[in-house]
């Protein structure tokens, strides 16, 4: 049956003001309204001697029913508290980022489990990592135990307000806030710095803002449409106003602690601070112009020594760390070995082989696997393959030689280079890369400053070598405190 543009534009109004409730029961109240006014108007028209009705008798009809609102008010105190679409997309979201939270939680605790095993950081960031995997653990469980109770009991709502939707916004930007640093560079192959942090994170609060703006809107106007009958009750007001403000400072503390504790977790993870000075420059020349600077930078309450070797292949610039102590062994290698020469080392050592040597290393970059073995992964900015990573590890902790010898041979490296810090400082790191259990082959203390090898540690060669053991198939070819090569015998 053909409507009236009058019944039309009063039916749209209408609509307009149950979209906070559920489909189905929007429908049913549209339906029922249209044949209500229907039977109406025909009966008026019947009554005046007309054949169907004209827009003057639609009007009255509608007058009569009264304006929208109010017509709303009267069907929603008989209908079910079902929440409409918006809402229900409103809680969904809140689950969606208490998962979130929760996944997340989980994994920092269980990287916090690795660091403990690895012993590379010390207690006070292991405390920060623990403390941010509990808390967003906790927020999260707690944040979808909120959105399915007011899923399952709309009541909730009505009563209290969106209480879950004020954590979760609480814990969104939280999480947003401390994946500016150690997260992103945990979760994401890209090196960012502070600038581009915040171009990327930009989008997300918008998003979430418009989100819960429309969240809140639609929650409060659920709670409005079905509580107008106890609006005027004045503990109704008061006990609404109370968890409000409640729930207001749930989310502001669980931004401020969740944004302090990651801003600490920051600063121990992989924030140096950026206080530096260039002492000098020393050119090398050689194939790849290279040079050496010597800085002195400020971090963790102390300045210490930096030094830096820079080079140029093809017009692309190369930067790696260069170990001012392994620089006799760098110069044998510049005098006695041939220009097409490679070199196994750890990727330490890479760049300063080739750039102060012009010598190939197998390689130059750590592999994403091992991020985590790396204070300050954005100083990395060619992440090496996993596989060939992976090889030099097995190279560097075999127990027989001859595996040694054979990963040399697949990367036609005659030499091999290893520094003092491969059997202490970094050692774990090989373990890592390797696909071995470093719990397996070396002890570490509680403080976790001092590592010692385990009897199986004690077979592989990177032990062997600073344990001035001779090894099978290798000869030394150079030896002093601080570096050792050996070439294929």
């Amino acid at each position: 049956m053909k409507r009236n543009k009058v019944v039309d534009d009063y039916i749209t109004k209408i609509k307009k003001e149950l979209y906070v409730i559920d489909t189905k029961s929007s429908k049913a109240v549209v339906e029922e309204l249209e044949n209500h006014i229907q039977e109406k108007s025909y009966d008026h028209a019947k009554e005046k001697g007309l054949e169907k009705p004209n827009d003057e008798i639609y009007q009255e009809v509608i007058e009569e029913l009264g304006p929208p609102n109010e017509v709303v008010v009267d069907y929603l105190k008989v209908l079910p508290k079902e929440p409409g679409i918006g809402i229900k997309l409103f809680l969904g979201l809140q689950i969606l980022i208490g998962i979130i939270s929760v996944l997340i939680g989980l994994d920092q605790l269980r990287f916090s489990y690795d660091i403990y095993n690895i012993g590379f950081y010390d207690n006070s960031f292991l405390l920060s990592m623990i403390l941010v995997g509990i808390i967003l653990l906790f927020l999260g469980i707690i944040t979808v135990i909120g959105a399915m109770i007011q899923f399952k009991k709309p009541q909730f709502i009505l009563h209290y307000g969106t209480g879950s939707a004020m954590l979760s916004l609480g814990l969104a930007t939280g999480i947003l806030l401390i994946m500016s640093k150690p997260l992103i560079w945990r979760y994401t192959d890209i090196d960012y710095n502070d600038e581009m942090i915040y171009s990327v994170l930009a989008p997300f609060f918008l998003i979430l803002i418009f989100a819960y703006i429309l969240g809140f809107r639609s929650s409060e106007d659920f709670q409005r449409r079905f509580a107008l009958e106890e609006m005027e009750n004045k503990e109704f007001a008061q006990r609404r106003k109370k968890s409000r403000n409640v729930m207001l400072a749930i989310m502001m503390i669980s931004i401020i602690l969740i944004s302090a504790i990651g801003i600490g977790m920051c600063y121990y993870a992989v924030e140096i601070t950026k206080k530096e000075m260039l002492l000098n420059t020393e050119e090398i020349g050689g194939n790849y112009d290279a040079r050496l600077e010597h800085w002195q930078a400020y971090y963790d309450g102390q300045w210490y020594d930096k030094y830096e070797i820079h080079y140029n292949i093809d017009g692309k610039d190369y930067m790696g760390i260069f170990f001012p102590e392994m620089r006799p062994g760098f110069n044998w290698v510049k005098k006695n070995t041939e220009q097409n020469d490679t070199v196994l080392c750890w990727w330490d050592y890479g760049h300063a082989i080739r750039g102060y040597t012009g010598r190939n290393a197998v390689i130059y970059s750590p592999s994403k696997s091992i991020k985590n073995t790396i204070v300050d992964p954005s100083t990395i900015k060619d992440w090496e393959d996993e596989d060939r990573v992976k090889r030099v590890a097995q190279a560097l902790v075999a127990t027989n030689s001859s595996e040694t010898i054979n990963v040399m041979k697949q990367y036609n490296s005659k030499y091999l280079i290893t520094s003092h810090r491969d059997s202490s400082g970094i050692t774990y790191a090989f373990f890592q890369a390797a696909d071995l259990e470093i719990s397996d082959y070396m002890e570490v203390s509680k403080g976790m400053s001092f590592r010692e090898f385990t009897e199986k540690g004690r077979e592989t060669l990177i032990y062997r070598v600073w344990a001035g053991e001779d090894i099978p198939g290798l000869e030394l070819v150079y030896s002093d405190i601080n570096s050792r090569i050996y070439t294929i015998s």
